[in-house]
């Protein structure tokens, strides 16, 4: 006997807990898995946070450690100790489109949205750990349940995102952006066995960011 799609609506309802899965109807009438809203939320916050720092970074270079390294990015040079040759590197890249005269404004960038991604993985970060304690005992989250996580997540992400320290480094041409994007990076793959983000789907960043072992530090 085939189902109609009113009834097939009627037969996922019931598989929801009425007392607590309908405090979000859009959430609830979407049918989304927790996954999903997860990860729709991350980029939400991640595009926010990008957003904030690209339109609030350095047109050029602070007087101090930033104009060093814009300069050594730009020539492929060598920076103060330890060198910071992958900075240099990557930073050199985001250079490439830009005039020498304003070619701190390419670091400048890369800082900006390495720290929007930093934010993005924290976000995840939190909603890891947040899943493990307020649905440690179900497969698939509650509405209620859900929308707590998610709160956490957002709440916890948007407040390190306007946090003094984070947004000072996050504008600037600085290694602490690029640093804290890939020690966030490495420490949700290492939280769920590559589940925070599945390389498997992403071949170019499958091709760019290294796994945990290959030994980048």
């Amino acid at each position: 006997m085939f189902l109609n799609k009113k009834n097939t609506k009627n037969a996922q309802r019931q598989t929801l807990n009425p007392k607590h899965d309908y405090i979000c109807p859009f959430i609830t009438n979407l049918y989304m898995n927790f996954k999903r809203i997860n990860n729709i939320a991350g980029w939400l916050v991640c595009l926010i946070a990008s957003g904030v720092y690209i339109s609030t970074m350095e047109a050029t270079g602070s007087l101090w450690d930033c104009g060093e390294f814009a300069s050594s990015a730009y020539k492929l040079q060598i920076p103060h100790s330890p060198g910071a040759p992958f900075f240099v590197l990557i930073g050199r890249l985001f250079m490439a489109p830009f005039d020498p005269q304003h070619a701190a404004t390419g670091i400048n960038l890369m800082s900006a949205l390495a720290s929007g991604f930093t934010i993005l993985f924290l976000f995840w970060s939190i909603t890891h750990f947040a899943k493990k304690i307020v649905a440690k005992q179900v497969a698939e989250p509650s509405t209620q349940q859900t929308f707590s996580i998610i709160a956490a997540g957002v709440v916890g992400a948007l407040a390190y995102t306007f946090s003094d320290t984070f947004w000072y480094s996050a504008v600037e041409g600085e290694v602490y952006a690029l640093s804290s994007f890939l020690l966030l990076y490495f420490f949700g793959q290492c939280l769920n066995g590559n589940k925070v983000l599945p390389l498997k789907k992403h071949k170019a960043l499958q091709a760019i960011l290294p796994k945990p072992t290959d030994g980048l530090f």
